[in-house]
Protein backbone atom coordinates (compact mmCIF):
# COMPACT_ATOMS: atom_id res chain seq x y z
CA UNK A 1 0.00 0.00 0.00
CA UNK A 2 2.85 2.39 0.75
CA UNK A 3 4.43 1.77 -2.64
CA UNK A 4 1.26 3.07 -4.30
CA UNK A 5 0.99 6.14 -2.06
CA UNK A 6 1.00 9.49 -3.88
CA UNK A 7 3.72 11.99 -3.09
CA UNK A 8 1.12 14.38 -1.62
CA UNK A 9 0.91 12.09 1.42
CA UNK A 10 4.59 12.75 2.18
CA UNK A 11 4.53 13.33 5.94
CA UNK A 12 1.92 10.66 6.60
CA UNK A 13 3.80 8.06 4.57
CA UNK A 14 7.04 8.98 6.34
CA UNK A 15 5.34 8.55 9.73
CA UNK A 16 3.89 5.19 8.71
CA UNK A 17 7.30 3.97 7.54
CA UNK A 18 8.84 5.09 10.83
CA UNK A 19 6.11 3.35 12.78
CA UNK A 20 6.78 0.14 10.86
CA UNK A 21 10.49 0.42 11.66
CA UNK A 22 9.69 0.98 15.32
CA UNK A 23 7.33 -2.00 15.38
CA UNK A 24 9.87 -4.29 13.71
CA UNK A 25 12.80 -3.23 15.86
CA UNK A 26 15.61 -5.83 15.76
CA UNK A 27 15.12 -6.70 19.41
CA UNK A 28 11.33 -6.64 19.69
CA UNK A 29 10.91 -10.43 19.61
CA UNK A 30 13.26 -10.83 22.55
CA UNK A 31 12.05 -7.89 24.58
CA UNK A 32 8.38 -7.23 23.85
CA UNK A 33 5.97 -9.11 26.10
CA UNK A 34 3.85 -11.84 24.49
CA UNK A 35 0.67 -9.83 25.12
CA UNK A 36 2.12 -7.20 22.75
CA UNK A 37 3.65 -9.52 20.16
CA UNK A 38 0.34 -11.25 19.57
CA UNK A 39 -1.19 -7.83 18.77
CA UNK A 40 1.14 -7.16 15.82
CA UNK A 41 -1.37 -8.32 13.18
CA UNK A 42 -3.84 -5.74 14.56
CA UNK A 43 -1.18 -3.02 14.52
CA UNK A 44 -0.41 -3.81 10.89
CA UNK A 45 -4.11 -3.93 10.03
CA UNK A 46 -4.50 -0.52 11.66
CA UNK A 47 -1.72 0.87 9.47
CA UNK A 48 -3.45 -0.54 6.38
CA UNK A 49 -6.72 1.11 7.44
CA UNK A 50 -4.88 4.37 8.01
CA UNK A 51 -3.49 4.22 4.48
CA UNK A 52 -6.91 3.42 3.01
CA UNK A 53 -8.42 6.30 4.98
CA UNK A 54 -5.76 8.64 3.60
CA UNK A 55 -7.28 8.07 0.16
CA UNK A 56 -10.58 9.50 1.35
CA UNK A 57 -9.54 12.17 3.84
CA UNK A 58 -6.11 13.32 2.69
CA UNK A 59 -2.89 13.98 4.52
CA UNK A 60 -3.95 17.08 6.48
CA UNK A 61 -6.78 15.23 8.26
CA UNK A 62 -4.49 12.26 8.86
CA UNK A 63 -1.88 14.56 10.40
CA UNK A 64 -4.47 16.13 12.67
CA UNK A 65 -5.55 12.65 13.82
CA UNK A 66 -1.96 11.50 14.39
CA UNK A 67 -0.88 14.66 16.21
CA UNK A 68 -1.67 13.48 19.75
CA UNK A 69 0.06 10.11 19.22
CA UNK A 70 3.06 11.91 17.72
CA UNK A 71 3.30 14.16 20.78
CA UNK A 72 3.42 11.10 23.04
CA UNK A 73 5.88 9.29 20.75
CA UNK A 74 8.27 12.25 20.79
CA UNK A 75 8.07 12.33 24.59
CA UNK A 76 8.65 8.55 24.74
CA UNK A 77 11.78 8.91 22.59
CA UNK A 78 13.12 11.59 24.95
CA UNK A 79 12.27 9.48 28.01
CA UNK A 80 13.99 6.49 26.44
CA UNK A 81 17.11 8.58 25.72
CA UNK A 82 17.23 9.77 29.31
CA UNK A 83 16.88 6.22 30.64
CA UNK A 84 19.67 4.76 28.50
CA UNK A 85 23.04 4.02 30.06
CA UNK A 86 26.10 6.05 29.11
CA UNK A 87 27.73 5.33 25.74
CA UNK A 88 30.71 3.62 27.44
CA UNK A 89 28.31 1.22 29.19
CA UNK A 90 26.53 0.42 25.93
CA UNK A 91 29.87 -0.27 24.24
CA UNK A 92 30.90 -2.59 27.10
CA UNK A 93 27.66 -4.51 26.81
CA UNK A 94 28.05 -4.73 23.04
CA UNK A 95 31.48 -6.31 23.53
CA UNK A 96 29.89 -9.07 25.61
CA UNK A 97 27.96 -10.17 22.54
CA UNK A 98 24.46 -9.85 21.22
CA UNK A 99 23.13 -12.76 23.28
CA UNK A 100 24.32 -11.32 26.55
CA UNK A 101 21.76 -10.98 29.30
CA UNK A 102 23.12 -7.46 29.91
CA UNK A 103 21.72 -6.25 26.58
CA UNK A 104 18.21 -6.60 27.93
CA UNK A 105 18.76 -3.52 30.06
CA UNK A 106 18.85 -1.41 26.89
CA UNK A 107 15.18 -2.09 26.19
CA UNK A 108 12.53 -0.17 28.13
CA UNK A 109 10.93 -1.92 31.07
CA UNK A 110 8.20 -1.20 33.58
CA UNK A 111 6.15 1.94 33.10
CA UNK A 112 8.23 3.08 30.13
CA UNK A 113 7.47 -0.19 28.32
CA UNK A 114 3.78 0.19 29.18
CA UNK A 115 3.89 3.78 27.88
CA UNK A 116 5.53 2.69 24.61
CA UNK A 117 2.84 0.12 23.81
CA UNK A 118 0.08 2.39 25.08
CA UNK A 119 1.07 4.78 22.29
CA UNK A 120 0.56 1.98 19.73
CA UNK A 121 -2.87 1.30 21.21
CA UNK A 122 -3.70 5.01 21.00
CA UNK A 123 -2.75 4.96 17.31
CA UNK A 124 -5.11 2.03 16.75
CA UNK A 125 -7.83 3.90 18.62
CA UNK A 126 -7.28 7.06 16.57
CA UNK A 127 -6.90 5.57 13.09
CA UNK A 128 -8.96 2.38 13.22
CA UNK A 129 -11.29 2.41 16.18
CA UNK A 130 -13.26 -0.50 14.72
CA UNK A 131 -10.35 -2.85 15.52
CA UNK A 132 -10.59 -2.18 19.22
CA UNK A 133 -7.67 -1.92 21.62
CA UNK A 134 -5.98 -4.43 23.92
CA UNK A 135 -6.30 -2.02 26.84
CA UNK A 136 -8.54 0.92 27.61
CA UNK A 137 -6.54 3.87 26.30
CA UNK A 138 -6.97 7.60 25.86
CA UNK A 139 -4.71 10.65 25.76
CA UNK A 140 -5.59 11.26 29.42
CA UNK A 141 -4.44 7.74 30.41
CA UNK A 142 -1.23 8.20 28.43
CA UNK A 143 -0.62 11.51 30.19
CA UNK A 144 -0.88 9.66 33.50
CA UNK A 145 1.62 7.03 32.31
CA UNK A 146 3.82 9.83 30.98
CA UNK A 147 3.96 11.47 34.40
CA UNK A 148 4.73 8.11 36.05
CA UNK A 149 7.69 7.63 33.72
Amino acid sequence: LLEKAPSTWGTSVEQIRMQLQQLWDDSFVWNAPWCVIKEFPRYLQSLAIRIERLKATGSSKDQATESSAKKFWDDYQQSLSRSQPALATIQSIAQLGKNSVGCQSLYPTGKLLEYRWGIEELRVSLHSQQLGTRISISPKRLEKLQSEC
